[in-house]
C-alpha cells in the first residue's frame, strides 16, 4: 500500500537558553543549542558559554573575545529559527580602555549548512560603555536558518596594546521564533501539487504483511529479587526491625538490616532478670502481594521462625526449633510479616546485669509475586472477555509460498 505525505510547519517562540556551566553548552551540529567562539583570545578560550549566562559578569575576564578580524561567534539551534533581534553587551571591562575589546561595527550572517553564508545585516555599536548594551535589528529577515554568525568588522578606540586586535562580548540576548517541521499523511491530489522537498511517498509493507492480533489482560507470576540494602520496617522494598521488650543497656538494633543484605546482625543486651529472646521482624513491602516461598539464614543458636498477620499473634512455621548454623525453611502459608527468634548465648553476670547476645546472618528470601500483563490469545478467548480485559492490534505475518515462509527477496 502506498501512502502520501506532505511536510507541514509550525512556528513557535524560541526560548532564550540560560547556561550555568560549560556543560550546558551544546555542540555545533548537535541536538541542542550551542554558542561557539571561533579563534578565541587565548586568555578567554572556553568562555563562549559565558554569553548565555543569566547575568552580565564584572571585569574583563567575564566575557568572550575572539581575534580580529577573522574571529567570530556562531549561534546554532538544531531546529530552524528566525532571529528578529540581537541584544549585545560589551565585555564589562574595569578601566577607561574598555572599548579596546568592543566591536565598533559588525555583520550578521545566516546559514543552513555552516558553509554557505548569507549576509543578513550590518550593525554599529552605539554604546561603548563597560558592559554597554546595543541592539541589532533583524526584523527584515524572513528566512529560517540553523546557524547565525556574529563577526566584527572594526574595533573601538585602541588604547591598551595588551588587548589589541580582538573583539569582545559580555552577553547575548536573542529574540526569535523557531520552525517545527513534521510529515503528515495527505491525499495523492495534495501530494501532486507540492515541491519535491515538501512531499514523500512511503510504501507501507507492514499493512501488506500484517494481521489482526488479539490480547487478554492476565496475571503473570514473577520472581522476587531481594534488595541488596534494606530500610525500616514500614518503608523500602524490604522492611526489617530487631528489638527487645526487656530493659536494655545496649541492643544494637541499627545492625538488624545487615543480616538481610549479605552481612550479619549481632545484638546484645544486659538484663536484670529473665532470659531474653532476640528477634528480627521483616516483611516484603514491594512489590505488593508478594508470597514468601522459602527462607534460608545462618543463626548462632537455635530458635523459631514465626508468621503473623497483625503483629501481635505469632504462629510457629516449623514443627520444632531450628538449629544453630545454616537453615533452609519452606513456607507453606502466606503471612503479612515474619519473625526469626534466636535463643541467646551468654548468661554471665556483669556490673550492668546479665549479658546475652545472638547473631543472625545471610538471610535470603525466595518469593513470587503477580503482575498484570497483556498476553496474546485466540479470537475466541478475546470475544469472551470484557472490554477492559482485552485489546486488539496488528502484527506481521509471513505468507507461505510452497510451504516456505517468504518476506521478500529474489
Amino acid at each position: 500500500m502506498v501512502k502520501y505525505y506532505k511536510k507541514i510547519s509550525k512556528i513557535l517562540p524560541f526560548t532564550q537558553p540560560v547556561f550555568t556551566s560549560a556543560s550546558d553548552n551544546g555542540t555545533v551540529g548537535g541536538d541542542k543549542f550551542a554558542c561557539y567562539a571561533h579563534l578565541p583570545q587565548s586568555g578567554l578560550a572556553g568562555q563562549d558559554w559565558y554569553l548565555f549566562r543569566a547575568n552580565l559578569g564584572s571585569g574583563y575576564s567575564q566575557g568572550s573575545a575572539v581575534n580580529y578580524p577573522n574571529g567570530y561567534w556562531l549561534l546554532y539551534n538544531p531546529k530552524l529559527w528566525n532571529i528578529t533581534n540581537l541584544s549585545l553587551y560589551n565585555i564589562p571591562y574595569y578601566a577607561a580602555a574598555y572599548n579596546d575589546a568592543a566591536m565598533k561595527t559588525g555583520n550578521i550572517y545566516g546559514s543552513n549548512d555552516n558553509q554557505n553564508w548569507e549576509l543578513l545585516t550590518s550593525f554599529t555599536n552605539t554604546n561603548y560603555s563597560a558592559g554597554g548594551n546595543y541592539q541589532v535589528d533583524l526584523s527584515s529577515n524572513t528566512n529560517y536558518y540553523r546557524y547565525y554568525k556574529i563577526q566584527g568588522t572594526s574595533q573601538g578606540v585602541v588604547a591598551n596594546p595588551s588587548i589589541d586586535y580582538i573583539n569582545g562580548l559580555g552577553l547575548i540576548r536573542v529574540t526569535a521564533t523557531q520552525k517545527i517541521e513534521k510529515w503528515q499523511e495527505c491525499t495523492q491530489a495534495e501530494y501532486d501539487k507540492l515541491a519535491e522537498d515538501d512531499r514523500k511517498i512511503v510504501t507501507d509493507i507492514y499493512s501488506i504483511f500484517s494481521v489482526d492480533k488479539f490480547y487478554k489482560l492476565a496475571e503473570v507470576e514473577k520472581d522476587y529479587i531481594q534488595p541488596t540494602a534494606t530500610l525500616g520496617l514500614d518503608s523500602g522494598a524490604l522492611g526489617t526491625i530487631c528489638g527487645q521488650s526487656l530493659d536494655s543497656v545496649t541492643d544494637n538494633t541499627a545492625s538488624a538490616p545487615n543480616a538481610f543484605n549479605g552481612g550479619s546482625s549481632h545484638p546484645d543486651k544486659y538484663v536484670n532478670s529473665g532470659r531474653p529472646i532476640f528477634y528480627w521482624i521483616f516483611k516484603i513491602n514491594k512489590p505488593v502481594n508478594t508470597t514468601l516461598l522459602q527462607i534460608s539464614f545462618n543463626a548462632s543458636n537455635s530458635g523459631y521462625l514465626q508468621g503473623s498477620n497483625d503483629g501481635s499473634t505469632w504462629t510457629n512455621l516449623t514443627n520444632g526449633a531450628f538449629n544453630s548454623g545454616t537453615n533452609t525453611i519452606t513456607i507453606t502459608e502466606k503471612y503479612k510479616q515474619y519473625r526469626i527468634n534466636v535463643n541467646p548465648s551468654g548468661g554471665y553476670g556483669t556490673n550492668y546485669g546479665i549479658f546475652y547476645d545472638a547473631t543472625l546472618s545471610n538471610v535470603r528470601l525466595v518469593a513470587k509475586y503477580n503482575v498484570q500483563a497483556w498476553l496474546e490469545c485466540t479470537k475466541t478467548e478475546y470475544n469472551q472477555l470484557a472490554d477492559n480485559l482485552r485489546k486488539q492490534g496488528r502484527g506481521l505475518y509471513a505468507p507461505k509460498l510452497n510451504n516456505k515462509a517468504y518476506l521478500g527477496g529474489g
